[in-house]
């Protein structure tokens, strides 16, 4: 970094210097870039925190809001059935209630703080289809991979007397209740979830180089899932997710490829339900290979199409990711908020006689 004017000819204009590759600043890049790192480290790191304990604080405005809701059709309900239709759609609108708070203050407060200063391409652009569609693909075929290898890591931590706890999701077994766990389970987090940290994080964070923005981003979402096998495959989901948002240019790529993936997860999940005994099992396993060799194709005829996909914006800056992700790992609050979601995730974990 070389503080004297190029030549030593051309004095610098007042209260600037002159920085190599930057031509003259008012402020040294190192501590405006250290500063900004540092910001959006404690701002993801309130995220972090709001996400976990304010379906908590929640909890109580909610039961009140529903009882008030709910207190006449009670009355009014004349059988069992009916009884236990409402019983089934309170239960499962206090949960998408916790999921939209939990998740829509959050958003909003992120893309309050880290709203760019200066004008920006739209989150919400249409994409270019190519990338959408081979996009799509790819997550759903990295999805469908993690799966079949967390499975088999399942069996090896049975192995070492461990066992994860998954937090119960079923769909519910009254039919008007079904809709809003769709709502919850596919459209919330396929939308808040992406423009939370695809769209507000990952766009902030581009400033500093897109694989450091791809690598924080899907770190920062891996760590809202609860158990460690779904914290890996969401990382390895998020590092594609990542990609084909900046690739596409519109955060809709990974709205669209989280919707798929979820829609994936459901299905296969409720295959039991449907078809009896083995059935289920190897259906699941075909249904996994079509989506795998169909991301496969994807990637290839992708690769061919771009010439050298892979390669991504370092940004204006001469640090090395690894020092911005040192800076970044060091930010107390960030750190706190880790902290206690690595906590959440090893008390999903059981030992087991």
């Amino acid at each position: 970094m070389n503080y004297q004017t190029p030549g030593g000819k051309t004095p610098p204009p007042a209260g600037h210097i002159y920085v190599n590759g930057y031509g003259f600043v008012s402020e040294d890049p190192w501590f405006r870039e250290s500063r900004g790192i540092w910001k959006n480290a404690a701002v993801i790191g309130l995220v972090l925190l709001g996400i976990l304990f304010i379906p908590a604080f929640s909890v109580y405005p909610i039961q009140v809001l529903l009882n008030l809701i709910f207190t006449p059709f009670v009355y009014l309900s004349d059988s069992a059935y009916q009884s236990m239709n409402l019983q089934a759609v309170y239960l499962e609108l206090g949960q998408l209630a916790q999921s939209l708070l939990s998740l829509g203050i959050p958003l909003i407060l992120a893309a309050f703080l880290l709203r760019p200063r200066k004008k920006s391409v739209p989150l919400t652009r249409r994409p270019s289809s190519n990338t959408f569609s081979y996009g799509i693909a790819l997550c759903m075929a990295v999805w469908a991979v993690s799966t079949f290898i967390l499975d088999a890591s399942a069996g090896l931590l049975q192995n070492l007397h461990l066992v994860e706890l998954h937090p119960e999701n079923s769909m519910p077994a009254a039919l008007a209740a079904v809709p809003f766990y769709l709502i919850r389970v596919l459209v919330v987090p396929a939308i808040l979830e992406e423009f939370l940290f695809r769209g507000v994080i990952l766009r902030s964070l581009r400033q500093f180089g897109d694989s450091f923005a791809i690598v924080v981003s899907a770190f920062s979402f891996s760590l809202i899932h609860y158990n460690l096998s779904r914290d890996l495959r969401a990382f390895l989901l998020g590092l594609v997710l990542g990609y084909f948002v900046i690739r596409s240019g519109s955060v809709w790529t990974a709205v669209a490829g989280r919707f798929c993936c979820l829609l994936l997860s459901l299905a296969s999940e409720n295959l039991p339900h449907l078809f009896p005994g083995t059935l289920s099992s190897t259906l699941r396993i075909l249904l996994f290979l079509a989506v795998t060799l169909i991301g496969m194709l994807a990637f290839v005829r992708f690769s061919h199409l771009e010439g050298n996909p892979f390669i991504l914006s370092s940004g204006h800056t001469a640090t090395r990711i690894s020092v911005k992700l040192r800076r970044f790992f060091s930010n107390a609050v960030f750190l706190i908020a880790a902290a206690l979601w690595i906590v959440q995730i090893f008390s999903h974990i059981q030992i087991i006689g």
